[in-house]
């Protein structure tokens, strides 16, 4: 009878963007899917947009038309998010999280907890990319990146004092000026940093200053970097 086949095998739910198999009953003939393609078993692309659609087809057995249909759920990939980039002192650490929940960790430093702890002495001068790849039940993956810029910061009581004697105004407004010129000198990178270590402003100095208009008010450390260690300074934007 029309009503002896056996209905469609597919799984229940698949990753957006991933290819899932849909099987109909192999004695019937001249599947018809409404996709526009046919065939007992036939691969399909999952669609990149989350929620649960309806796969059905008609098909032929003993000179009757039947048809079926199955419901697959769509899920996106994990959401995580590592925050800012980070900003270290070659003396300092932090601890970076993944999100939480039932997910394979995969970090670019080869750790696979859902924390990892990066020490500045273990990463190398400059900027740094740290990358986690997270898996979870259903084999969906989402991955996230933060850059971490480690200097060689200046950090003894005498030589902070002295660079904090390095700018003027301290409160300033749109611009910043070097005391001594050869401490910004033509070709020197200026990087103005939050308290918390995002890295928001990236130039080199012009006539030993900085432009720092586009700052939204508040506090920040700016760093010359040369030759010579990187110089923390901190100042306030009104």
């Amino acid at each position: 009878s029309p009503s002896d086949f056996t209905p469609v095998v597919a799984p229940t739910a698949v990753c957006s963007g991933s290819t899932f198999q849909l099987q109909a009953d192999s004695n019937l003939s001249n599947v018809q899917w409404e996709t526009g393609l046919s065939g007992s078993v036939l691969s399909f692309n999952a669609p990149e947009i989350e929620g649960v659609y309806v796969y059905t087809y008609s098909a032929l057995l003993n000179g009757c038309t039947v048809s079926d249909s199955s419901e697959i759920e769509v899920n996106g990939p994990p959401t995580l998010d590592l925050g800012d980039d980070l900003f270290l002192c070659e003396n300092e650490d932090v601890v970076i999280s993944g999100p939480v929940g039932n997910f394979i960790y995969t970090w670019s430093t080869g750790d696979t907890e859902q924390f990892i702890e990066l020490t500045a002495g273990s990463l190398p001068f400059g900027s740094n990319q740290i990358a986690l790849t997270v898996i979870d039940t259903l084999g969906c993956s989402g991955t996230d990146s933060l850059f971490v810029q480690v200097e060689e910061c200046l950090n003894t009581p005498n030589l902070a004092a002295e660079a904090g004697s390095l700018i003027y105004p301290n409160p300033c407004n749109s611009k910043i000026w070097f005391v001594a010129p050869q401490v910004a000198e033509k070709n020197s990178l200026i990087r103005i940093y939050t308290p918390a270590g995002q890295l928001v402003q990236e130039q080199f100095a012009v006539d030993a200053a900085v432009d720092v208009s586009a700052l939204s008010r508040g506090l920040y450390i700016l760093t010359v970097v040369s030759n010579n260690p990187a110089i923390p300074v901190m100042f306030l934007k009104n």
